[in-house]
């Protein structure tokens, strides 16, 4: 994921870092909608549905997640704006540090995070790829990072895709009637959310372009899983780790799902 990342970061220039001042809105509104909406939205969802204490912890973790590292490469793939992606991706992660302890001491007492864990995942996931995508954008090799780059990121969501069905494989096997309630939260919390994000952002927040209109809804719709998947397999009972491992699962057709629609109505290109 890190080389994707640093692949999709090359659409990036350093002036747009500049000034500092137009990174607070993109930043705060990552914030808003990772936690606002998006947190807030499976929390509801998990105490209205989820039958068993453990499995609500499980999405728990998730809503306290910060936005998905995946929101800047498929903002890329979609046509969205990555740099408001970024920002709002940083956003989401700075405020993690306060915001995970909070949430994980409300919903769900006795299990905590330590800030190393969330900054370890923000330098291996967009510090490092940051740092790497200026080194790819050098004359010499400039020309041959824009032909690979998108090839590069379709095969790096493949993989992923292909990783997330083979570990969780057999979370389908277990008891099937358990993972019920399971999907469908997980099924609001991307398709649902998506769809109404879409329409909010239309309706609500027309000074924000196509392109930041779809970077917006993925950071209304897409949590960090992978972290998810790793603290709740770390910190919770073997049931605990079943939601994030549904919302991994449920990451494949929805993303599936979101490459169709939004390639459709930019003409398939």
């Amino acid at each position: 994921m890190a080389i994707v990342l640093a692949f999709s970061l090359t659409g990036i220039t350093l002036k747009e870092f500049f000034p500092l001042r137009n990174l607070i809105r993109p930043m705060l509104f990552g914030i808003s909608a990772s936690y606002l909406v998006l947190g807030t939205l499976i929390i509801l969802l998990a105490w209205l549905f989820t039958p068993e204490k453990e499995l609500f912890w499980g999405f728990v973790i998730i809503a306290a997640a910060p936005a998905g590292t995946g929101v800047i490469p498929f903002a890329f793939i979609l046509r969205g704006d990555v740099a408001f992606a970024v920002f709002g991706v940083l956003g989401s992660y700075l405020a993690s540090f306060i915001l995970i302890p909070v949430m994980l001491m409300v919903f769900a007492p006795g299990v905590s995070v330590s800030p190393e864990i969330i900054g370890r995942i923000l330098v291996i996931l967009l510090v490092i790829p940051m740092v790497a995508s200026r080194f790819l954008l050098a004359k010499p090799i400039q020309k041959l990072v824009f032909y690979l780059r998108g090839k590069v990121v379709n095969l790096g969501f493949a993989l992923v895709i292909y990783t997330v069905i083979g570990s969780n494989q057999d979370v389908f096997l277990t008891d099937p009637m358990l993972l019920l309630p399971v999907a469908a939260v997980t099924f609001f919390a991307t398709f649902g959310i998506s769809l109404a994000a879409d329409w909010a952002l239309k309706r609500w927040a027309k000074k924000l372009n196509g392109p930041k209109q779809i970077s917006g809804m993925l950071l209304a719709s897409l949590k960090n899983n992978g972290f998810a998947i790793a603290v709740s397999l770390t910190l919770l009972p073997p049931r605990g780790g079943i939601p994030p491992a549904v919302m991994g699962m449920m990451m494949v057709p929805y993303l599936m799902y979101l490459s169709f629609r939004y390639r459709e109505k930019s003409g398939g290109s």
